[in-house]
Order: structure tokens, then sequence, then C-alpha cells
């Protein structure tokens, strides 16, 4: 919002807010998906399964359309941040935020 009171146009905010967000997005999309896709071969053998399957060892099987629906929506879960965010600053009112502190 100060960048705004300095002259920021609000498209510049938007892009400024979401140059801000891409970098933790991808990070926590990249920790994400790969901590998921761990997550059967690091647990899998701590379970046990093998005594519900009557010894057969089981096959863990990754569905790209899945993940693919998880990535999407991460991705969609962002966007829409981003837009509530932008939809919040633009209904600041800049001359209120000028006169902070003023109690005049």
């Amino acid at each position: 919002m100060r960048l705004r009171t300095l002259g920021l146009s609000q498209r510049a905010a938007r892009g400024l807010l979401i140059w801000e967000i891409a970098p933790q997005l991808a990070a926590a999309l990249a920790a994400g998906t790969a901590l998921g896709a761990a997550m059967p071969w690091l647990l899998g053998p701590a379970l046990g399964l093998e005594r519900f399957s009557g010894g057969v060892a089981s096959r863990i099987v990754m569905d790209p359309l899945t993940l693919s629906a998880l990535a999407v929506t991460v991705i969609a879960a962002a966007a829409a941040a981003v837009v509530a965010e932008a939809v919040a600053n633009r209904r600041l009112n800049l001359g209120g935020v000028l006169r902070v502190g003023d109690d005049e």
C-alpha cells in the first residue's frame, strides 16, 4: 500500500504481488510434490501392508492425472489469493493511508 501512495499503479502493484508470491509458491509446490511422492516409499515398509494382502508385496503407482490435478489446484488457490489481495488493496483509501496518525 505504501508504494501505491508513492505513485505505483494498480497493475504494477498486482505484478509486484505476483512477483512476491511466485518463489514461495514454486518452492512449496516442488517440496510438497517431492514429499508426497516419496511418502509411499518411505512409509510403505513401516506399515507392513503385506500382512493384509496375504504376503503379496504392494505396488506403488503414481497417477500423473491426479498429480497434475493437485498441482493445478494449488496454482488456482494461489491465483485466488492474489486476486483477493488485489481486491482488498484496491478498496483501501489512499488518502486515508496518507493521513494515518493525523489526530486533527
